[in-house]
């Protein structure tokens, strides 16, 4: 068994088996119990009303609407709806696995308040079936792991370099200068390099950008779908030879290296 956090979920090739999805409306008073624990993960979007979770025979916290919740296989508790409300939410059930390896992900009863990117993808979960409802479930975990990863260096002491790291993640196919990288930091090119190398242990920011394009251009290359030239012009490169001296610097050895006919 392998053990994940949120934060490193949107890095893993994970595979999803056991995907269920659907609706559901539950009477005041009424719930369910798991004593022996659950027998997958669980995602639920509360839509309407609260949900009072009992942990070991203790009530500790409410889910209220426009929350989501995060269980993991194996978790032991009631969830009970109290008040005078009904209360409604959707849930997906899952499992998930890396390798063919099972994957935990190790972060129980984790709550989530919704900025409004999770219900469409949460309705989309419950109207649809097959292929349909495992992309909304990719979608809807690799949410929770960029919202993890924020959250974790917005709470680190490398609080103030969060825009730039997350511009450089999210723009791999647009040109980058240490000058906008800093200003969005509201830092001095100085200050922004040395706390940023202390950040990486050591990686300037051009070169951790590089890192990143080349990342990807393995995910790509891997799938098969995409030649040497298209992964170069979709990562934003000059042109493939600046691609393929740039991929050869930092992995030894050309980019075809990496497509699925070379291990054959």
């Amino acid at each position: 068994m392998t053990e994940v956090s949120f934060a490193q979920i949107a890095g893993l090739d994970l595979d999803a088996s056991g995907v269920a999805a659907g609706r559901m409306m539950w009477q005041s008073g009424s719930s369910i119990r798991f004593s022996t624990g659950r027998t997958n993960n669980l995602l639920f979007y509360q839509l309407s009303g609260e949900r009072q979770y009992y942990l070991d025979g203790q009530p500790s916290f409410r889910l209220r609407a426009g929350e989501l919740i995060f269980i993991p296989v194996g978790s032991v508790y009631l969830s009970r709806v109290e008040g005078c409300s009904e209360s409604e939410g959707i849930f997906v059930d899952f499992e998930l696995s890396l390798d063919r390896q099972i994957v935990y992900i190790a972060e129980p009863f984790r709550r989530f308040a919704d900025d409004g990117r999770f219900i469409g993808l949460f309705q989309t979960a419950s109207k649809r079936g097959g292929l349909r409802v495992k992309a909304a479930l990719y979608d809807i975990l690799a949410e929770l792991s960029d919202l993890s990863r924020t959250h974790a260096l917005k709470q680190s002491e490398f609080a103030s370099l969060a825009p730039a790291i997350l511009a450089l993640e999210s723009r791999l196919d647009e040109p980058v200068d240490i000058a906008s990288l800093a200003r969005l930091c509201c830092m001095s090119e100085t200050s922004f390099r040395e706390k940023f190398k202390r950040f990486t242990g050591g990686i300037a920011p051009l070169e951790y950008r590089s890192r990143l394009r080349i990342e990807r251009a393995d995910e790509l290359l891997r799938s098969g779908s995409f030649t040497v030239a298209e992964v170069a012009a979709s990562l934003g490169f000059f042109d493939t030879a600046h691609f393929c001296r740039t991929y050869k610097k930092l992995r030894g050895a050309p980019p075809g290296s990496a497509l699925p006919h070379s291990s054959q």
